[in-house]
């Protein structure tokens, strides 16, 4: 579970410096086409291949953040929104790859805390009684002791 967080984190991290690196590349090659007094459209084809390359990152990404998850929610025995549900799930238009929509995500997040939650009360009834039985068997064994002197 843990590892699975740290790998998640780790494409995270990469798709952030991936975004940087674009931004900053696209930025010097921008300011490369202004000091050559580039043509509007050269201008305007650079600008869109900067969105374009930005945007399959972003479907990337939340092809990503849905695999998580959904194996989350795999491993917790929730049901994962329809697949064919248009308004939880989008096919990205650059990569080809499903992904759940931002609806999608929250209602599964919601989902999954919400099942956390009810473990952890019931683990924490659980646990309530184990200092009681723990200081009930302290108290036979003081009787006992007491007695068989």
């Amino acid at each position: 579970m843990m590892i699975e967080w740290l790998c998640f984190k780790k494409q995270m991290y990469s798709f952030e410096r991936w975004d940087r690196r674009v931004k900053a590349g696209y930025a010097a090659d921008l300011t490369k086409a202004l000091s050559e007094k580039k043509s509007h459209d050269d201008l305007r084809n650079i600008s869109h291949s900067e969105y374009e390359e930005l945007a399959l990152n972003d479907e990337l990404r939340r092809q990503v953040v849905t695999k998580y998850l959904v194996s989350k929610a795999h491993r917790l025995i929730i049901p994962v929104p329809d697949y064919n549900d248009d308004l939880k799930w989008e096919e990205g238009h650059r990569s080809g790859g499903k992904y759940l929509t931002s609806l999608g995500v929250k209602e599964l997040r919601s989902d999954i805390r919400k099942e956390r939650v009810e473990r952890f009360q019931s683990l924490q009834a659980f646990l309530f009684w184990i200092p009681m039985l723990i200081g009930l068997i302290g108290v036979i064994t003081g009787l006992v002791a007491i007695l068989h002197k």
